[in-house]
């Protein structure tokens, strides 16, 4: 089992997003053999996705009602495969943190070269969460071409 862990910073905004889209979006050869997971590095243990969240992902098709966030711990990173970061600041975190190949980048996997990092949607209104949805689309329709160069 080759396993992602998304890194954000609260896990209950971009990154169970992320998480949600790739779960929806992951074709069925990649399913048996790609774990997708999603933790903060300073998230509130339990906290739900704020309702803005909600909004964002039903029109994708992704429901989190049951997403609970997760604290980062020593195990999670070196069980995983890649750490796909959601920004800078926490990739610049990961990197100092774990001994790991693979510490991707979610922008990095974005169609739009100029973008120069997802944004956080907290404290915006929902039009800047469905526009951070949008960009969250975008990149994970690249990075699961990106596994499945990888790993098929």
């Amino acid at each position: 089992m080759f396993k992602v862990l998304i890194v954000s910073t609260s896990n209950t905004h971009k990154g169970p997003m992320a998480e949600g889209l790739l779960k929806k979006k992951m074709p069925d050869e990649l399913k048996d053999i790609v774990e997708i997971t999603s933790t903060g590095i300073y998230a509130s243990i339990d906290a739900p996705c704020t309702i803005e969240v909600h909004w964002a992902t039903k029109e994708f098709g992704v429901d989190l009602k049951k997403h609970k966030a997760r604290r980062i711990t020593r195990e999670m990173m070196e069980e995983a495969d890649c750490i796909l970061s959601m920004d800078k600041v926490n990739h610049e975190i990961m990197q100092r943190s774990v001994l790991l190949d693979e510490i991707l980048l979610l922008r990095d996997f974005s169609s739009d070269k100029t973008l120069d990092d997802i944004p956080n949607p907290k404290n915006h209104n929902t039009e800047f969460y469905r526009n951070v949805m949008m960009m969250i689309d975008d990149c994970t329709n690249n990075f699961i071409h990106y596994l499945r160069d990888k790993l098929l």
